[in-house]
């Protein structure tokens, strides 16, 4: 997806004070030309709006930030970290060389099937070779989404640490990290990719649009775009997609940690030069989040549910022992006698 530019705020003040100060106006004149200019306001904000690139985003403070977590939550019930405006965003120290490198975002994780809430911070740094050559100064929070871009054809190694007030090590029961929009760039452009290290399990859709390619070697999981997409099919709500949105998802769920490894870039055969968003959320919307359009049912039942690696163990008492029970560790039969 592409990344999405900061949106500028207007000031319409000046409006009141020039019908205020003028004093040979009648006050029906005034009312008139005042209700005239607002309903003339309303009309030019309604078309304005109405023409907004899908693609913007734009930085929000932190209620907008936040504002996916509400009453009406469908992942209320699930363990996730609501973060908010980053505190600092300098990752690959791209925007400044005198801050400390890295994005820094406030949070609270909140683990309703435990009961527990903690005040947490997500610290995601550059690991090498990535450089600020990989990546832009536009990080940090795209509307209901964290937010980072990668210019075409790079790639971001990145560390996500969860730490506590004192920067100490917070770990974590269970960590849900979902990833959004992982496309390609027109016919036969760059495709998108999302790479993780170490996952418990991962979560797509039946119908999902990601070729998955596991590592066992290393204990990495790849899940790399297969359609096209455009700034007009970006998703905009964590909570609703639709049927397609969920298809190019994929949610990454971690147990008993303080720290994630993942990769993010762009292969392929390179078009433009517009850099690569990749926005994501600290909770497993694959699992709880609405279906927009209903053409498809997507729910728990629907997902498919992958193990990176499972190991079995499997002991078996042969039949010819005839036990009535079998002592456990030692595997002493204690025979039947009828």
């Amino acid at each position: 997806m592409p990344v999405p530019m900061e949106e500028e705020d207007t000031d319409d003040a000046w409006v009141m004070d020039s019908a205020v100060n003028k004093p040979w106006m009648s006050q029906r004149k005034m009312f008139t030309l005042i209700f005239g200019m607002a309903v003339a306001g309303t009309a030019l904000v309604a078309s304005f709006s109405v023409n907004l690139p899908k693609t913007t985003y734009g930085e929000m403070d932190q209620v907008a930030a936040i504002s996916q977590f509400n009453s009406a939550d469908p992942c209320d019930d699930e363990p996730q970290i609501k973060i908010v405006k980053p505190t600092r965003s300098n990752l690959a120290g791209v925007a400044s060389s005198s801050t400390p490198e890295g994005i820094i975002f406030p949070g609270k994780y909140i683990d309703p099937k435990k009961n527990t809430q903690k005040t947490v911070k997500v610290v995601v740094n550059a690991l090498p070779p990535s450089t600020g050559g990989d990546t832009t100064p536009h990080n940090g929070i795209w509307g209901k989404y964290a937010g980072i871009a990668v210019k075409p054809g790079k790639k971001m190694h990145l560390k996500f640490s969860i730490k506590d007030e004192t920067d100490a090590p917070v770990i974590l029961r269970e960590l849900d990290i979902t990833f959004f929009d992982i496309d390609r760039h027109k016919d036969k452009g760059d495709v998108e990719y999302v790479k993780l290290w170490s996952p418990a399990k991962y979560y797509v859709t039946n119908g999902n649009l990601v070729n998955i390619t596991k590592n066992e070697a290393e204990g990495s999981v790849t899940f790399a775009a297969t359609k096209d997409g455009t700034g007009a099919d970006n998703p905009q709500d964590p909570l609703a997609l639709s049927t397609e949105q969920k298809h190019k998802a994929v949610t990454v769920q971690y147990l008993d940690t303080d720290s994630v490894e993942a990769e993010v870039g762009s292969t392929g055969h390179l078009v433009g030069t517009t850099p690569r968003g990749f926005i994501f959320v600290f909770r497993p919307s694959l699992l709880c989040a609405k279906t927009t359009d209903g053409s498809v049912k997507i729910d728990d039942t629907d997902l498919a549910t992958t193990t990176v690696t499972t190991t079995v163990t499997t002991t078996t008492v042969g039949e010819t022992k005839n036990c009535l029970f079998t002592v456990p560790v030692i595997n002493w039969c204690f025979p039947k006698f009828w």
